[in-house]
């Protein structure tokens, strides 16, 4: 019997191939059946030939292998091989609501299989996929699009070791590292989001009052020097070389090195700033000048941006900067997913059409065991806590040795590596990568980064343009539409489909994982209450103490 068409009408739309990728070994298909009554499918090449289950009794031992990775919450499983989809077909049982996913490879097999088996049970559950033939970096935007980390509560990964060792092992395996690594940024981010989600929130809505006038920048030279505060700064070498090309480049100071440029006379042409907390003030200490270009993330300390006034916003992709950006037009948007601000500053420069970027002061590690440039601010907070018992290199050290290090000897100095450091390099090397800067990092003892400029074309210059709106106006509507959610939620006329492509939801994604990580105990929809809530009612105190002073 034919099921084929039976078995794609059950997977209606939820079927996809990859024609960037195609595997057409010959592998046959037979059926065998077991003891207990179940067609098992058996794959053979030229080779070798394997069964893919038990011939005793294959529901059995699916059972056994999926109750490791059951429990009582949803969550989200990709699956390694179709096989015949008896594990599968428990885990469904067990976790109806979960999402599913099918990885395989070879259309010919697939279809081979969906011939000889009937799978229209498993196919027609509502949440799963199949994907045949996907190119393995496929996934980490299929992984991100479908897995919501305040429905889902895990994500595992269940290979059918029959099948992936039989054949094409390194291509699931391949699909195995993406989809971890993606599943492990999720949730570095969703980490980040839960400590910062709610200061995120104050900041934008207080920043927002400042963009009252129309502003234009251009980059006024093509040739730019990036500085980050690595201990590689503090060269004779780096600070002469900086000196001397300040008439010929433009130079972009992260904020973390503003206090070492100007302890040595070198007044920078303009200064990024991204982090939200108050420590980032801290860097300010020293008097900047009105000639110096300020670019701060929107979600920066609004003490901050009150304190200068040649300053331009830009949004992170944090979720409501986007949709207050796509309203509005009022400030561009910047990738500072990177992690840190030297990978923002590059992001910016990038942005503005540079030819060429030096960057100094980025070494991703600590040569020599130093953490920072002397004259960043750490100095002198370190200092004005020394005592004889908790001497200044004592303090540093609490630094160095708070996460795992590796040491990598460098001839005769050497340097310290940790994860997140290299993850930071890792990202920005990536980045870069697509740039039309032309990079150079000069780091002596530091973590390389390697570049392969792809695009030889001449980077054109773009206008960084900051708008003015109505600020009164446009939060207002932004009220009115978080209302309108509250009152869809209260009516129960959104599930959880509705809700993921709700552009007003998504804005509201940081808070709730700051509320969830405070309220563990709360279900999803008490959460989501609370963070409407909350963000009208911080929005309509900004508003009254804005008219108040008007």
């Amino acid at each position: 019997m034919d099921f084929v068409n039976k078995n794609l009408k059950a997977l209606e739309n939820r079927f996809f191939t990859e024609t960037l990728y195609k595997n057409t070994t010959d592998v046959f298909v037979e059926i065998k059946t077991s003891r207990s009554g179940y067609p098992i499918p058996v794959l053979s090449n030229h080779n070798h030939s394997v069964t893919l289950h038990s011939v005793y009794d294959p529901v059995l031992e699916a059972q056994r292998l999926t109750n490791e990775y059951t429990n009582s919450a949803r969550g989200l499983y990709v699956f390694l091989g179709l096989g015949g989809g008896y594990h599968i077909q428990e885990i469904i049982k067990k976790n109806p609501e979960s999402k599913i996913i099918i990885i395989e490879t070879n259309l010919n097999l697939f279809f081979n299989l969906i011939k000889l088996i009937d799978y229209s049970e498993i196919f027609s559950h509502e949440n799963l996929f199949v994907y045949v033939d996907y190119n393995p970096e496929a996934f980490e935007e299929i992984i991100k699009q479908i897995f919501n980390y305040f429905f889902d509560t895990h994500c595992y990964t269940i290979p059918l070791r029959s099948r992936i060792n039989f054949d094409n092992y390194e291509y699931f395996s391949a699909c195995s590292t993406i989809i971890d690594s993606t599943i492990q940024n999720i949730a570095s981010d969703i980490a980040i989001q839960a400590q910062f989600g709610y200061q995120w929130l104050k900041n934008i809505i207080k920043n927002f009052n400042l963009l009252k006038h129309n502003k234009i920048f251009k980059l006024p030279k093509a040739h730019v020097i990036i500085t980050g505060a690595g201990p590689s700064l503090e060269s004779y070498k780096t600070i002469n070389a900086i000196k001397n090309q300040l008439h010929t480049h433009w130079l972009l100071a992260t904020d973390t090195s503003v206090g070492f440029l100007l302890a040595h006379n070198i007044v920078p042409d303009a200064i990024i700033s991204i982090d939200c907390q108050i420590y980032s003030t801290f860097h300010f200490k020293h008097r900047i000048q009105d000639t110096t270009t300020l670019f701060l993330d929107i979600a920066s300390p609004s003490s901050l941006a009150r304190k200068y006034s040649n300053i331009f916003f830009f949004g992170s992709y944090h979720p409501l900067c986007v949709y207050l950006s796509q309203k509005t037009n009022a400030f561009p948007l910047l990738d500072c997913s990177g992690g840190n601000v030297v990978s923002a500053a590059c992001e910016l420069v990038s942005m503005l059409g540079a030819q060429t970027v030096t960057v100094y002061g980025a070494d991703f590690s600590y040569p020599g065991g130093s953490l920072y440039a002397r004259g960043t601010y750490l100095y002198d907070l370190f200092q004005s806590q020394e005592t004889r018992i908790m001497p200044l290199t004592t303090l540093f050290m609490k630094i160095l040795f708070r996460t795992a290090i590796r040491r990598i000897n460098l001839g005769t100095t050497f340097r310290y590596e940790n994860e997140l450091l290299t993850s930071y390099h890792d990202m920005l090397q990536k980045k870069i990568q697509n740039h039309r800067c032309k990079y150079q990092f000069i780091s002596e003892y530091g973590l390389p980064i390697i570049i392969n400029h792809k695009d030889t074309t001449t980077n054109e210059q773009e206008i960084f343009i900051q708008k003015g709106i109505d600020v009164n106006l446009l939060l207002s509507e932004y009220i009115d539409k978080l209302k309108q959610l509250q009152d869809n939620i209260g009516q129960k006329k959104y599930k959880e489909s509705n809700l993921q492509f709700d552009p007003v939801f998504n804005t509201l994604l940081p808070l709730l994982a700051f509320l969830k990580k405070h309220s563990r105990d709360r279900d999803f929809f008490s959460l989501l209450q609370n963070a409407i809530e909350l963000t009208i009612q911080k929005i309509e105190t900004q508003l009254y103490n804005t008219n108040q002073y008007m």
